[in-house]
């Protein structure tokens, strides 16, 4: 992927690093839900086969409370309404084991989410052509966000296809060679979405060839991003709690790298959690790189989505400079 030309040089941007600080403490964890569901399907808790008492508030109060049972693993499911909300809020959830043997209680944040992350943009967003390679988290997104999509096959490779936006989701038929080949023949302004959804071989993600493997160093602090579109109503720290599991291999056949937040360890090696790429060929890449698994269902991935198509529109109606996103 992105073999490098003949002599090119590759300039390497990065955000924030003049001003970086120390990591902050880690926060409590998390859990996300949207507004107007029937409660939280999987909270994850200490205490195996045990009755829990739960109680989530706000700041006006308490909101609902209840016990549930948890499964072997110690993960339960919460039943209450969640409210609905126009902007992300955080509430508390307070959780401990009923009965002996007594147990600290433990307190997370409850983040509710907008039940419908398109509202506002979908008309928009609805005037551009979006191809989706379907198979991961972010198709499930494009789906839920009721835009008009392509499915990309072998057919609409072929040229029926003539936006400039593409979530690569998953992988054609062909495997990693035939979607490799067809990112090649997409022209020079196509702006690309992926992420690492930890699907591994049929992920779009295998693709990037930017990134290696690697476990960061304790020590490493956080990239403090500037502003960015892609970061509307989304804080980095909702992709982790922990630097990532990627850092940043020599960049080859790129004329860009620019990273919308991250960490950076004592040896200068970075490992982010956004980060914005232009290849050889002229087109954009919009990679994300959460640090933690999440799951398929997660409301993140509406926000990922939806602030990926925004950053999309605005390069190709704008052609903004590096850095300018």
């Amino acid at each position: 992927m992105w073999a490098a030309a003949a002599g090119l040089s590759v300039g390497l941007s990065v955000l924030g690093l003049g001003q970086q600080a120390a990591a902050p403490a880690l926060p409590a964890a998390r859990a996300f839900v949207r507004g107007g569901e029937a409660g939280v399907d999987a909270i994850k808790t200490p205490w195996a086969d045990r009755t829990v008492q739960w109680t989530v508030k706000s700041a006006a109060g308490t909101v609902a409370s209840g016990q549930a049972r948890t499964d072997k693993d110690g993960t339960a499911a919460l039943r209450f309404p969640v409210p609905e909300v126009r902007v992300a809020a955080r509430m508390a959830l307070a959780l401990a084991p009923v009965g002996p043997p007594q147990a600290q209680r433990r307190t997370m944040e409850l983040v509710v989410l907008p039940a419908d992350a398109f509202a506002d943009v979908r008309k928009t967003l609805g005037e551009f052509e979006i191809g989706l390679l379907p198979g991961g988290p972010l198709g499930t997104a494009l789906k839920r966000s009721r835009l008009p999509h392509s499915e990309l096959d072998k057919l609409l490779v072929r040229g029926r296809f003539r936006g400039q936006i593409v979530v690569l989701s998953g992988l054609l038929d062909g495997g990693l060679k035939a979607t490799d080949e067809y990112v090649r023949s997409l022209p020079p302004g196509s702006c690309l979405i992926v992420a690492n959804d930890r699907l591994e071989k049929t992920s779009g993600f295998s693709l990037v060839g930017s990134l290696a493997a690697g476990e960061p160093p304790k020590q490493s602090q956080a990239i403090v991003p500037a502003e960015s579109l892609v970061w509307t109503g989304l804080a980095p720290d909702w992709l982790g709690q922990s630097c990532g599991r990627h850092s940043l291999a020599r960049p080859s056949g790129l004329v860009l790298l620019h990273v919308l937040a991250g960490h950076a360890a004592p040896d200068g090696t970075i490992y982010p959690l956004a980060m914005e790429l232009r290849d050889v060929g002229g087109r954009w890449w919009l990679v994300w790189n959460p640090s933690e698994p999440i799951g398929r269902e997660d409301p993140r991935w509406d926000l990922l989505l939806r602030n990926s198509l925004l950053w999309a529109r605005r390069h190709i109606l704008a052609g903004l400079a590096p850095g300018q996103t």
